[in-house]
């Protein structure tokens, strides 16, 4: 079975948490990690799990696991974050997550990586 876009919705959540707790770094916006961040650095972003995409088990999928989050629930603006077993994380639950953010000196683009979480309801 190959899966183009799964989405489980948490159905066989995992309550088993995979990273470690957000790290002590300096909190940024949704907008100031678009916009502001130049150079490579490691922050703390305060979002919502508004989407969450696993691919099942015995399946190949095209696209990576991963989590949409957004600063608030009826916000449009989203980030979309790779992740290692993504069913670890509550559908519309509030999270503190540390991320490394790489800026490409090609395009200033950005790549960032999950470092941690910690959970804030």
């Amino acid at each position: 079975m190959i899966c183009i876009n799964c989405d489980t919705t948490n159905e066989n959540a995992i309550t088993e948490k995979t990273y470690p707790d957000a790290s002590n770094f300096k909190k940024v916006t949704l907008n100031a990690l678009n916009n502001d961040i130049s150079v490579s650095d490691s922050v703390n972003i305060d979002l919502f799990v508004t989407e969450i995409f696993e691919c099942p088990k015995n399946a190949e999928c095209i696209v990576p696991d991963r989590i949409y989050l957004s600063e608030s629930l009826t916000m449009r603006d989203t980030l979309v974050l790779f992740a290692n077993m993504p069913s670890q994380f509550n559908l519309n639950a509030q999270y503190l997550f540390s991320v490394d953010v790489r800026v490409l000196e090609e395009d200033n683009s950005k790549v960032l990586s999950l470092l941690g979480y910690s959970d804030l309801n």
